[in-house]
């Protein structure tokens, strides 16, 4: 089965299979090679950094363990129909936390690309839809704002 991938607000559509492979009659789909790799990264990076905050490889290897494992007898509870309005809030949520984080730190470099983006929306409501990608000029206009403010000294 394909599943047509569209991005009405580049103009781009394609087709995609969603199974990317199969082992032993067993279809692995996209959704699971892309989650997996997320969590691979994230270890990855999480070992490489872990001494810079003190962080002992083996006792956070023991926390992602009993992590896992007692997501197990959870997994009834979080997938209850009574916490999707939560779990629809939790992603405005986290970028909430970060971008308080992100203007606190450098508002010089925060303000144009959300006065920019906020100006886009409200000029073309369909933008609103495609927060995702609009992270992506977002973030090149902050970095370039940064790269000039850096080269003028004024960082």
């Amino acid at each position: 089965m394909t599943n047509l991938v569209t991005f009405p607000g580049l103009g781009l559509s394609f087709e995609v299979n969603r199974v990317a492979f199969t082992i032993g009659g067993m279809n692995i789909y996209w959704y699971g090679v892309l989650i997996a790799t997320g969590i691979v990264l994230a270890i990855l990076f999480a070992f490489r950094h872990c001494a810079e905050f003190g962080i002992d490889g083996d006792s956070m290897t023991d926390v992602i363990v009993v992590g896992v494992v007692l997501m197990i007898p959870l997994r009834p509870v979080l997938e209850n129909p009574v916490l999707v309005p939560a779990f629809d809030n939790v992603v405005p949520a986290l970028f909430g936390a970060l971008g308080l984080k992100y203007f606190s730190k450098s508002p010089k470099i925060a303000v144009v690309p959300v006065l920019f983006m906020t100006l886009l929306c409200v000029l073309v409501p369909s933008m609103i839809s495609q927060t995702s990608i609009l992270i992506i000029p977002s973030g090149a206009l902050a970095l370039a704002i940064g790269y000039v403010l850096f080269k003028k000294g004024k960082l």
